[in-house]
């Protein structure tokens, strides 16, 4: 969990808000100063999709 709002992807450092799904920061994948970023096209990531849970006697509902 990143921040009091945020999770982030494993894989690419993505960090997404938790109640919204929106996406809310994309680091940055240049190694050094002089490597070029590339097109921002290929980066682009949309919003998650949120499920409605419940939680009754231990066990978690996911709404599909």
């Amino acid at each position: 969990m990143k921040g009091d709002n945020n999770i982030a992807c494993w894989m690419h450092g993505y960090e997404y808000n938790v109640f919204t799904g929106k996406l809310e920061n994309m680091k940055s994948w240049k190694k050094e100063d002089t490597w070029m970023e590339q097109s921002s096209e290929w980066s682009r990531s949309g919003d998650l999709t949120l499920y409605k849970i419940m939680e009754k006697d231990g066990t978690i509902y996911v709404c599909l």
